[in-house]
């Protein structure tokens, strides 16, 4: 999940009482003060399989595409 999209989740939270009182059932409650920090990308791993070897896309996180093809 990227931060924007978190964000914008947590921005519907606030605004929308039955996404509230959804969670609230769980006891579940979202703090408003939230932290930001710095990070950064990896070098995507490298996968290996029995014949070859792959490196997946970032904005996907999925080898599995890759993995089926020959």
């Amino acid at each position: 999940m990227t931060a924007v999209f978190f964000i914008i989740k947590v921005r519907f939270y606030f605004s929308n009482q039955e996404a509230k009182d959804e969670l609230k059932k769980w006891e579940i409650s979202l703090d408003t003060g939230l932290v930001e920090f710095d990070g950064r990308l990896l070098e995507s791993e490298q996968i290996l399989y029995a014949n070859r070897s792959i490196r997946y896309k970032h904005d996907e996180a999925d080898w599995s595409r890759e993995g089926l093809m020959n």
